[in-house]
């Protein structure tokens, strides 16, 4: 149940809604602010995934390791035990994430923004 984007992304705005509340001390102002800041938050997360997952940085260090600044490591055994690749994984991770914290943070600006008509 627990690997399904849709129970965390409800589970995660419930909790950033309730968070927020609980932050703003009840007051409605306050409450639309800190919805607001932690949608955006949650924006800058997935927009920050989405750009190093899609090789921005690689250049970077791609030079670094011609310089030998950064050191490859090396391990024994690369395969793991269900037959996903190390990229494989970090594919999947990086689109879970991004897609949950950009679908939550869009939630809470939305949601801020729909807050302030009851001012």
């Amino acid at each position: 149940m627990w690997r399904k984007r849709i129970s965390w992304i409800s589970l995660l705005i419930l909790a950033s809604a309730a968070a927020s509340y609980l932050w703003s001390g009840g007051m409605l102002e306050h409450w639309i602010n800190a919805m607001f800041m932690i949608g955006l938050l949650l924006l800058v997360v997935a927009g920050g995934v989405y750009v190093i997952n899609g090789g921005f940085f690689h250049v970077f260090s791609e030079g670094l390791k011609r310089l030998r600044i950064i050191k490859e490591k090396e391990y024994g055994f690369e395969d793991s035990l269900n037959g996903e690749t190390r990229e494989e994984r970090k594919e999947r991770m990086a689109r879970w994430i991004t897609s949950v914290a950009f679908t939550v943070g869009l939630v809470d600006t939305a949601l801020s923004f729909l807050l302030l008509s009851f001012l």
